[in-house]
Protein backbone atom coordinates (compact mmCIF):
# COMPACT_ATOMS: atom_id res chain seq x y z
CA UNK A 1 0.00 0.00 0.00
CA UNK A 2 1.21 4.06 0.29
CA UNK A 3 2.36 3.13 3.28
CA UNK A 4 5.22 2.09 2.06
CA UNK A 5 6.07 4.92 0.23
CA UNK A 6 9.82 6.20 1.03
CA UNK A 7 11.02 10.18 0.66
CA UNK A 8 12.74 9.11 -2.67
CA UNK A 9 9.60 7.27 -4.30
CA UNK A 10 7.88 10.84 -3.38
CA UNK A 11 10.44 12.82 -4.16
CA UNK A 12 11.66 11.75 -7.93
CA UNK A 13 8.60 13.19 -8.68
CA UNK A 14 9.12 16.25 -8.33
CA UNK A 15 12.27 18.66 -8.84
CA UNK A 16 13.45 18.78 -5.40
CA UNK A 17 15.37 16.05 -4.94
CA UNK A 18 16.11 15.10 -0.93
CA UNK A 19 18.56 14.95 1.30
CA UNK A 20 18.17 12.47 4.11
CA UNK A 21 20.73 13.87 7.49
CA UNK A 22 21.11 12.33 10.71
CA UNK A 23 20.35 14.84 14.13
CA UNK A 24 18.22 17.36 12.09
CA UNK A 25 15.68 18.19 13.35
CA UNK A 26 13.19 17.52 11.42
CA UNK A 27 13.56 19.17 7.74
CA UNK A 28 14.52 22.20 5.66
CA UNK A 29 14.63 23.64 2.55
CA UNK A 30 16.77 26.06 0.15
CA UNK A 31 14.29 26.20 -2.17
CA UNK A 32 16.31 24.00 -4.28
CA UNK A 33 16.65 20.36 -2.52
CA UNK A 34 14.48 19.23 0.79
CA UNK A 35 17.08 18.13 3.59
CA UNK A 36 14.62 15.71 6.18
CA UNK A 37 15.76 14.07 9.44
CA UNK A 38 16.25 10.21 8.99
CA UNK A 39 14.18 8.22 10.75
CA UNK A 40 13.02 4.74 11.12
CA UNK A 41 9.37 5.69 10.62
CA UNK A 42 9.29 6.37 6.56
CA UNK A 43 6.04 8.04 6.59
CA UNK A 44 7.24 10.89 8.58
CA UNK A 45 9.92 11.04 6.44
CA UNK A 46 7.45 11.40 3.79
CA UNK A 47 5.08 13.72 5.64
CA UNK A 48 8.19 16.01 6.52
CA UNK A 49 9.14 16.09 2.35
CA UNK A 50 5.30 17.11 2.08
CA UNK A 51 5.73 20.13 4.43
CA UNK A 52 8.99 21.04 2.62
CA UNK A 53 7.65 21.07 -0.48
CA UNK A 54 4.29 22.79 0.35
CA UNK A 55 6.70 25.67 1.62
CA UNK A 56 8.59 25.74 -1.81
CA UNK A 57 5.07 25.36 -3.86
CA UNK A 58 3.84 27.84 -1.51
CA UNK A 59 6.47 30.75 -2.13
CA UNK A 60 7.05 31.11 1.59
CA UNK A 61 10.67 32.12 1.34
CA UNK A 62 9.39 35.34 -0.28
CA UNK A 63 6.28 35.43 2.66
CA UNK A 64 9.77 36.03 5.18
CA UNK A 65 9.95 39.40 4.16
CA UNK A 66 6.07 40.12 3.85
CA UNK A 67 2.64 39.75 6.39
CA UNK A 68 3.05 36.18 6.40
CA UNK A 69 4.14 34.96 10.05
CA UNK A 70 5.91 31.91 10.72
CA UNK A 71 2.97 30.75 12.23
CA UNK A 72 0.42 30.70 8.95
CA UNK A 73 3.30 29.17 7.31
CA UNK A 74 3.96 26.69 9.45
CA UNK A 75 0.48 25.94 9.22
CA UNK A 76 -0.50 26.36 5.57
CA UNK A 77 2.52 23.59 4.83
CA UNK A 78 1.70 21.01 7.99
CA UNK A 79 -1.90 21.59 7.05
CA UNK A 80 -0.83 20.42 2.99
CA UNK A 81 1.20 17.73 4.34
CA UNK A 82 -1.49 16.41 6.20
CA UNK A 83 -4.41 16.34 3.62
CA UNK A 84 -1.75 14.79 0.92
CA UNK A 85 -1.34 12.18 3.62
CA UNK A 86 -4.86 11.48 4.41
CA UNK A 87 -5.35 10.98 0.89
CA UNK A 88 -2.71 8.71 0.03
CA UNK A 89 -3.56 6.87 3.21
CA UNK A 90 -0.23 7.52 5.19
CA UNK A 91 -0.55 7.79 9.16
CA UNK A 92 0.42 11.21 9.99
CA UNK A 93 -1.48 11.65 13.45
CA UNK A 94 1.58 14.33 14.40
CA UNK A 95 -0.32 16.92 12.14
CA UNK A 96 -3.62 17.30 13.83
CA UNK A 97 -2.02 18.53 17.18
CA UNK A 98 0.61 20.87 15.43
CA UNK A 99 -2.51 22.35 13.20
CA UNK A 100 -4.98 22.52 16.52
CA UNK A 101 -2.52 24.58 18.17
CA UNK A 102 -3.32 26.82 15.72
CA UNK A 103 -5.33 29.94 16.89
CA UNK A 104 -5.58 32.79 14.21
CA UNK A 105 -8.72 34.30 13.06
CA UNK A 106 -11.11 32.60 11.19
CA UNK A 107 -10.38 35.42 7.78
CA UNK A 108 -6.91 34.20 8.05
CA UNK A 109 -7.72 30.61 8.11
CA UNK A 110 -10.55 31.04 5.38
CA UNK A 111 -7.20 32.91 2.58
CA UNK A 112 -4.88 29.76 3.59
CA UNK A 113 -7.93 26.97 2.96
CA UNK A 114 -8.06 27.51 -0.81
CA UNK A 115 -3.88 27.88 -0.97
CA UNK A 116 -3.89 24.35 1.15
CA UNK A 117 -6.52 22.50 -1.24
CA UNK A 118 -5.30 24.33 -4.17
CA UNK A 119 -1.16 22.71 -3.04
CA UNK A 120 -2.83 19.85 -1.86
CA UNK A 121 -3.93 19.15 -5.23
CA UNK A 122 -0.62 20.13 -7.07
CA UNK A 123 1.38 17.56 -4.80
CA UNK A 124 -1.60 14.90 -5.43
CA UNK A 125 -1.77 15.32 -9.53
CA UNK A 126 2.27 14.61 -9.48
CA UNK A 127 2.21 11.59 -7.03
CA UNK A 128 -0.74 10.18 -8.60
CA UNK A 129 -1.71 11.58 -11.95
CA UNK A 130 -4.13 8.45 -12.79
CA UNK A 131 -6.63 9.97 -10.10
CA UNK A 132 -7.39 12.93 -12.21
CA UNK A 133 -7.67 11.02 -14.89
CA UNK A 134 -11.44 11.82 -16.05
CA UNK A 135 -12.15 8.23 -16.12
CA UNK A 136 -11.38 7.87 -12.74
CA UNK A 137 -13.18 7.82 -10.00
CA UNK A 138 -12.82 10.17 -6.97
CA UNK A 139 -10.30 8.84 -4.81
CA UNK A 140 -10.55 11.03 -1.81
Amino acid sequence: GNGDLGPDDVSSKFDYPVEVSNGLADGSTDGKKIRISNRENKAQMVACYFHELAHILMDHAKDRGNNLSRQVRELEAEATSYLVCCCLGIDNQGAKFYISGWNGSEEKIDKSALKILGTAEKILRKVKPEWFDRTHEAAC
